[in-house]
């Protein structure tokens, strides 16, 4: 379990990104919302967030390849898990820019509802999973 948690911290760094790109944007586009626009403004936004994760890559990359340095050799069969969570920062990014506009709309409500689902899930396959590590 020490094992993918030490490569599960490295790809909070990433996720950081996600908060900071909601905070920063959610004012400005509050400010432009209308009903014209709105499909264009969903597009352009999910489309910055795809960009941002790309831009992140070879950061991600970074991190994998110093990953024994920062953790130590003990730690050296936690890199073999770094490449199947480099899609987790990208469903945290498009995540975000999806509860972002339900919230800009007024459904205060379906990103909490989306989130306790997904700690459901999250949970029972953890647990589930557990046993074949």
């Amino acid at each position: 379990m020490g094992r993918y948690s030490a490569a599960l911290k490295i790809f909070e760094i990433i996720d950081v990104v996600c908060v900071i790109l909601v905070t920063v944007l959610m004012p400005k586009l509050a400010s432009l919302m209308n009903s014209e626009n709105d499909l264009i403004d969903r597009r352009r936004t999910y489309f910055i967030g795809f960009i941002i994760y790309c831009l992140l890559i070879p950061v991600i990359i970074f991190l994998t390849t110093v990953f024994i340095c920062l953790h130590g050799a003990q730690y050296a069969e936690a890199a073999a898990l770094l490449p199947w969570l480099f899609l987790r920062p990208l469903f945290g990014m498009l995540g975000s820019v999806r509860n972002m506009f339900l919230i800009l709309e007024g459904n205060y409500w379906y990103p909490a509802l989306s989130s306790l689902c997904s700690l459901i899930i999250s949970v029972i396959a953890g647990y589930s999973l557990i046993r074949f590590i």
